[in-house]
């Protein structure tokens, strides 16, 4: 849609009084009288974005209008960072090792280093274009309500948890992707407030017909 407040070269919380001086200044440069018949359309252009902000009501609704296109206009499907199925670097079982080490405070080799985990977010042209807000589950650990960490129910193991005083729990976190987001696109997202302190994501943005994601090293 066309952005009225761009028409005119005034910000969005210009005053009544600004924007009619701005209508007129403009007015008096891109009259056809003064600068021809070719400043014709130019000329309706700028008298259309005055009716519209001149009067509340029409620039309430026109504000609004621009308010949704900027949105994302719909909510994708949640994508699991961390999935057994997934093709990722290190492997999946070393991943879920080393977010076990986290929460449970186990012992970290020095050699250890963070760890980037590359996510690849594939979207179809209409994400791509009017944007798209993509929950992103991340894998957390927290103790087991059940035995209270202890991995056993007296006299019984728990299973619950499987004995191991841990429950896997998704966090999300939202991967809220603008309008016309150009392929190539890098989101970071450091995972120190879910408790995980030695990783961060990495989400790149790949543009195609195609709704698919998958984990890439």
């Amino acid at each position: 849609m066309r952005n009225c407040y761009v028409v005119l070269g005034i910000p969005r919380n210009e005053t009544a009084q600004g924007i009619r001086n701005a209508y007129r200044n403009l007015a008096k440069t891109h009259h056809p009288d003064r600068a021809g018949p070719e400043a014709t359309a130019r000329f309706q252009d700028i008298s259309r974005a005055y009716e519209t902000l001149s009067h509340p009501d029409t620039r309430r609704s026109h504000d609004a209008a621009l308010d949704a296109e900027a949105r994302p206009r719909r909510r994708g499907a949640p994508i699991t960072v961390l999935d057994s199925s997934a093709r990722s670097q290190p492997s999946f079982d070393e991943l879920q090792e080393r977010f076990l080490r986290n929460f449970t405070g186990g012992w970290v080799p020095k050699s250890e280093l963070v760890e980037g985990l590359n996510l690849e977010v594939i979207l179809n042209s209409e994400e791509a274009t009017y944007g798209v807000m993509l929950p992103l589950q991340v894998p957390t650990l927290q103790l087991c309500d059940r035995c209270d960490g202890t991995g056993f129910v007296w006299p019984f193991r728990c299973t619950a948890c499987r004995q191991t005083g841990m429950l896997r729990v998704e966090e999300t976190l939202p991967l809220v992707v603008p309008p016309l987001t150009p392929s190539g696109t890098i989101f970071e997202f450091p995972l120190d407030r879910l408790g995980i302190h030695n990783f961060f994501l990495r989400a790149h943005v790949v543009v195609d017909d195609r709704t698919h994601t998958s984990l890439g090293g």
